[in-house]
């Protein structure tokens, strides 16, 4: 039978968004501070986490936590990051931040709440259609064990790229978020993209996961395409590439070049694909991750 779900706990009051992930982002922005004593997700979720969770108030609780917690010196400090995060929207959060509020506060007590708001918060629970919501504590589960094994690196990232979407996006580019630099993840969505069972809006975004990311630039796609062309083969064939990058996907981006046939000078066109270079590293991540979640 499927879970009785609340529908207020995956909706969002376009008045109220803003100051939720707010409190996601100094909630998440103490986590991975210390390497051991970590506080220990206990799985499987209660179901009655489904029915009563909701990540506003989760949110207010927990920053009223951490906030007893510190010194009047660093809740002093917190409160001015947290505080200009809230009334310049437009300013940018930097990873040097986020990374400078960890140091003050001691993450490990609050591990398994932080991690249960930023999945709540990113809005990608959204993603499982209201027909297969009996689904819904696996795939809860699941994104909350791959969070939980994400190098400090990669997570910093996740809650960057939160922090800094505007008020106003809607809950594609909070997905898109959620899953950004995260090759599997990537994968899966290009895999749903077309199904007709999500919803149109999410489909929308997952589609431009296809082909129509854009993590890169130019100037490093080209110095990867030459660093792998020998200087003889360049001048040999003439090669000209295209000043913009031609298509970007989950793992790899794509140049178009001009070139002429050595033995007859006849024009021709070539694609040169690259992988990016943090996919490699992250592939490899994710696939471990992935054998833990499938080991649990």
């Amino acid at each position: 039978m499927p879970l009785p779900l609340r529908k207020r706990l995956f909706r969002t009051r376009a008045g109220r968004h803003w100051q939720t992930l707010c409190f996601v982002w100094f909630g998440v922005s103490v986590w991975l501070v210390g390497a051991t004593a970590w506080a220990q997700l206990e799985l499987p979720t209660p179901l009655d986490h489904y029915e009563s969770y909701d990540p506003e108030e989760a949110g207010r609780a927990l920053v009223l936590q951490v906030m007893a917690e510190l010194s009047e010196e660093k809740r002093a400090l917190a409160m001015s990051l947290f505080q200009s995060a809230r009334t310049t929207p437009d300013r940018k959060t930097t990873a040097e931040e986020v990374r400078h509020l960890m140091e003050m506060v001691e993450w490990e007590r609050w591990r398994p709440q932080i991690l249960r708001l930023f999945l709540h918060g990113s809005r990608v629970l959204e993603v499982v259609p209201e027909d297969y919501k009996n689904w819904m504590p696996i795939v809860h589960d699941s994104l909350l064990l791959f969070l939980d094994h994400l190098s400090e690196e990669r997570f910093v990232d996740r809650i960057v790229e939160q922090v800094n979407i505007p008020p106003s996006a809607g809950r594609g580019d909070r997905i898109l978020a959620f899953i950004s630099k995260t090759p599997s993840l990537q994968k899966l969505a290009q895999i749903l993209a077309r199904n007709q069972i999500f919803a149109p809006d999410i489909r929308q975004a997952l589609q431009t996961v296809e082909n129509s990311l854009s993590t890169m630039n130019y100037e490093a796609v080209l110095a990867q395409v030459k660093s792998e062309i020998d200087e003889e083969t360049f001048d040999r064939y003439k090669l000209e590439f295209s000043g913009t990058i031609l298509a970007e996907a989950s793992v790899g981006a794509v140049l178009r070049a001009k070139f002429e046939f050595p033995e007859t000078g006849r024009p021709g066109e070539a694609a040169c694909k690259v992988l990016k270079p943090y996919a490699i590293t992250a592939l490899k991540e994710d696939l471990q991750i992935i054998d833990d979640v499938l080991a649990y």
